[in-house]
């Protein structure tokens, strides 16, 4: 049970920073601001998704480079966009 509410609880903060920077990233005008935006919603994205296999003692080069890899989807898509 504990894991499940530690999982739950991940799963809301991701959820509530992607609703938030998608908030924000509509009301903005400044490319700039936009891609430094969208460069820390990956950012957090990937580390949240490295340290949830941290924790669940399964990291593996796998799990980084999908990470990663699906970050960077993230990144070339909300930066096209909100271009």
């Amino acid at each position: 049970m504990k894991g499940r509410l530690r999982h739950s609880f991940e799963f809301f903060l991701v959820a509530f920073v992607l609703i938030a920077a998608l908030f924000f990233l509509s009301f903005t005008r400044d490319y700039q601001m936009r891609l430094a935006t969208i460069a820390l919603l990956t950012l957090f994205y990937v580390v949240v998704g490295i340290l949830h296999h941290y924790e669940e003692k399964n990291l593996h080069i796998k799990q980084i480079l999908e990470h990663f890899a699906i970050g960077a989807i993230i990144f070339v898509v909300l930066a096209a966009l909100f271009r």
